[in-house]
């Protein structure tokens, strides 16, 4: 008996993956991104509930533990940092006599200032050598095979079958973004015209005198002095993965490095840890591994102006710094994170140790094991047909190896073998739910009919 199942009206709402979701690269319009993958790096603001933004002006960073935290700036500044004696004294000195008293402290002089203040420090870049890519990831589960055109990254130069080098992106990190091969970015970057000012006169004093000379008082500063940051690097951490891309539907490669979402369950997938904490850099190489935590930059040195306060005393014995007087100096540059806007993501290994099953039994029974280790409790049906009418009007007809009902939900599955053709129906999530797939192991099989379900 024929079963059908329409629906006049359904309204879509897909609110999140149950399961992990392999994520891959696209370099060419988003009208073109493949039936049954999502892109997101494609909007700037998601919407709620939506990953739509996840990899927006952001760089993947592998992580060991979980997806999804992010971090970073497109930025970055410093702080000076006084360095104990590096202040010279004063540049010039004057003579002028103790008389009365008259309330004021002057600067002695061999004065020195124990401190700075930094009026401002321009940002300059903290963005590595880049080249903006749209980020996709499949809308369930694992993917039965590569899409053409899709990139994926890989452990050798040497693309397998189906695939081909794709070169544009050797020695640049991969950053998410809407539009596709714009890039920048630099390996150093320098800061010009900081401002500082010295304070913190710790000369000797005196607090008598009548007024004549003009000399500094202990309180004064030098302020605004302008001074540039020599150059260096900012390269964050870093993993090498190589590039390849799809140049027809085809299988998923042994040695293929894929980016995930979840954590993956499947015995053929093994996690990389070793670029834990690590920004993924497309090169000519795998596993190579550079960069650094952090950055600093060299002390800086230069002379004040005058300092901005004086007062006035009598001629005589006693010395005192002038008001236009001036210091050599010497200041440190703080450390920063080299760490521009991330996300993080898992990565795992695909290892093919099994060969992909040919028959179609065999294909079967093996649906038959991931149906019954998830919903032991669901009718399975052989052979049979799914009737559905979309929401626009669409109507599809297909004959699946495996159907599973449980409560409200229908599950249809076709695995390809020989000359099959997929019915390329679509899913109305949590409601008649399509699997197809083609060129897999009996354990991939096995393992994707599970999570696809779960």
């Amino acid at each position: 008996m024929e079963k059908r199942v329409g629906f006049a009206l359904a309204l879509i709402l897909l609110q999140g993956l149950a399961s992990a979701a392999f994520i891959g690269f696209w370099n060419g319009t988003e009208a073109s991104i493949p039936q049954g993958w999502t892109c997101i790096s494609c909007d700037q603001i998601p919407m709620e509930g939506s990953d739509s933004a996840d990899f927006y002006q952001r760089f993947p960073m592998c992580n060991a533990t979980g997806y999804g935290f992010k971090g970073g700036n497109n930025n970055n500044s410093h702080i000076v940092g006084y360095l104990s004696g590096q202040v010279s004294t004063p540049s010039s000195t004057t003579t002028a006599q103790v008389g009365e008293m008259n309330g004021f402290n002057s600067a002695g002089p061999n004065h020195v200032h124990s401190s700075w203040l930094t009026n401002s420090f321009p940002q300059n870049t903290s963005l590595p050598p880049y080249r903006n890519i749209r980020v996709i990831r499949t809308n369930t589960a694992l993917p039965a095979f590569i899409p053409q055109g899709v990139i994926i990254l890989f452990n050798s130069t040497d693309a397998p079958a189906g695939f081909a080098r794709f070169t544009e992106f050797d020695d640049k990190f991969i950053r998410g973004e809407d539009s596709i091969a714009s890039e920048g970015g630099s390996t150093t970057h320098s800061h010009y015209n900081v401002n500082i000012t010295l304070q913190g006169n710790t000369g000797a004093t005196v607090s008598t005198g009548t007024f004549k000379w003009s000399v500094a008082t202990d309180s004064h500063k030098h302020p605004n002095v302008f001074i540039n940051v020599t150059e260096n690097g900012h390269m964050p951490l870093f993993f090498d993965a190589v590039m390849i891309q799809a140049t027809s539907d085809v299988q998923i490669p042994a040695g293929t490095i894929g980016l995930f979402n979840m954590t993956v369950t499947n015995s053929n997938w093994t996690q990389i840890t070793t670029c834990n904490n690590m920004y993924l850099r497309a090169n000519d190489s795998y596993g190579t591994t550079g960069g650094a935590v952090n950055h600093t930059h060299a002390n800086v040195s230069g002379q004040t102006t005058g300092g901005n306060s004086g007062v006035n005393r009598n001629t005589g014995s006693m010395s005192y710094a002038t008001t236009a007087h001036s210091h050599a100096f010497n200041a440190s540059i703080s450390t920063v994170a080299n760490q521009p806007p991330y996300i993080t993501v898992l990565v795992y290994k695909f290892e093919e140790t099994a060969p992909n099953v040919t028959e179609e039994n065999e294909g079967r029974q093996a649906i038959l094991g991931g149906i019954n280790g998830t919903i032991p409790n669901s009718t399975i049906s052989t052979d049979q047909q799914i009737y559905i009418v979309y929401p626009n009007g669409e109507q599809k007809l297909g004959k699946f190896d495996k159907v599973a009902v449980l409560g409200n939900q229908t599950w249809g599955f076709n695995y390809l073998t020989g000359n099959e053709t997929a019915t390329n129906m679509n899913s109305l999530f949590n409601v008649v739910n399509i699997w197809e797939a083609f060129s897999l192991t009996y354990g991939q099989i096995v393992s994707q009919v599970s999570t696809f379900i779960q």
